[in-house]
């Protein structure tokens, strides 16, 4: 009964995340001009719009970086999630599933954003048309982008669930030695990687799956270490603000363990959130997570919003109130669109937006965290 009772938490709370974590994606798309890494954060230099930049660096740098991770853990979960026998018949039948949830998605998506940049002259052949479903834009390192840039994360769950069938063996003989090697290329910078797809990506996936394979309680598993996973989170903050701003520079390993320890943290603190009650998911919201996700950061969503914040924020001449004000409503303005045309589909082209959205109307949570 207890067990029950357990995996019924645990349903609730990986529902209840999701809209958190998509609206941490739409932050992080959002947040201006300039860009954070050019802030000098100085007095003498910023003047009063140095409160500014600090509340975009604690928003988004901070708070919000744990989006992405948090997607990728639930998704290795979700995959593996009651496979009692892992065999090729499993694999194959959950591939065929990803089709209609991640990969028809993810070329409908590309193909509008490919349109656009067909539109803007700057397509220049069937080359570069082929590149907007993979690898169009040039990102940090390898982690190239398509043309729809956060479905980059979609490209690498379907390489990821390729790849399920050496994870699941890695997992199975080296258990959690396989986790630590992920995390140590991870944290480490400079590790080669594959053209297209990040340690990051591959680390919280397998964590996820890990605990899947294994049997276990996603969020129980996790807690059993929440006493650690505060100490180390407080401790890598302080670690982070004190290179940041004592020391004017960025040390990479300890902000990537930083993000892999609060993402850790988040899931704890919205585990403890749904079962006192505090928290319950919405199942409204859950539905249009995935939709959300691909719609928001379109170039011509994107590029529209965030110009016009950067206009209002020039306009303010260092109104910090102003600026933050603008930052904080080009991603409301992005949601609240993305709400207007998923409703303005659903309503007169339904089965588009089940094309779009990878999966039936109105069928529960989308695919973005369930694949």
């Amino acid at each position: 009964m207890k067990q029950i009772e357990e995996e019924n938490i645990q349903s609730q709370a990986i529902s209840f995340l999701r809209f958190p974590l998509i609206v941490a994606v739409v932050l992080i798309h959002s947040v201006g001009k300039p860009p954070l890494r050019e802030v000098a954060f100085s007095w003498s230099v910023d003047g009063p719009m140095l409160w500014h930049h600090l509340f975009r660096y604690v928003v988004v740098d901070l708070l919000c970086r744990c989006a992405v991770p948090g997607f990728f853990i639930l998704s290795g979960y979700l995959f593996f999630y009651r496979t009692n026998q892992w065999n090729k018949q499993a694999y194959i039948g959950k591939l065929k599933k990803r089709i209609r949830t991640l990969l028809i998605p993810y070329l409908l998506w590309n193909l509008l954003g490919a349109a656009y940049i067909f539109y803007k002259g700057k397509l220049g052949g069937i080359g570069d048309f082929l590149r907007c479903f993979y690898d169009y834009y040039p990102g940090k390192g390898v982690n190239l982008w398509p043309a729809d840039i956060p479905l980059w994360y979609v490209r690498d769950l379907m390489l990821m669930a390729l790849c399920t069938p050496l994870i699941h063996i890695l997992i199975r003989r080296l258990r959690h030695w396989y986790l630590l090697i992920l995390f140590v290329c991870f944290i480490i910078p400079d590790v080669p990687e594959i053209k297209g797809m990040c340690y990051s990506s591959l680390f919280f996936f397998s964590l996820g799956a890990y605990f899947s394979i294994n049997g276990q309680n996603l969020f129980l598993g996790i807690c059993r270490y929440r006493y650690a996973v505060f100490t180390a989170t407080t401790s890598l903050l302080l670690l982070v603000l004190y290179f940041k701003f004592g020391r004017g520079t960025n040390v990479t390993w300890i902000y990537d363990a930083y993000i892999a320890l609060s993402t850790f943290l988040v899931l704890i603190i919205a585990y403890w959130l749904v079962k006192r009650g505090t928290a319950k998911p919405t199942t409204w919201l859950c539905q249009r997570v995935f939709f959300i996700f691909a719609f928001h950061n379109l170039r011509f969503v994107g590029n529209a919003f965030n110009q016009k914040a950067d206009y209002i924020s020039a306009l303010a001449e260092g109104n910090p109130l102003v600026a933050t004000s603008s930052f904080l409503l080009c991603a409301a303005g992005k949601i609240i669109l993305a709400l207007l045309v998923y409703e303005l589909l659903r309503r007169a082209m339904p089965r588009l937006l089940e094309l779009l959205d990878g999966r039936k109307q109105p069928e529960s949570s989308p695919s973005i965290p369930a694949s």
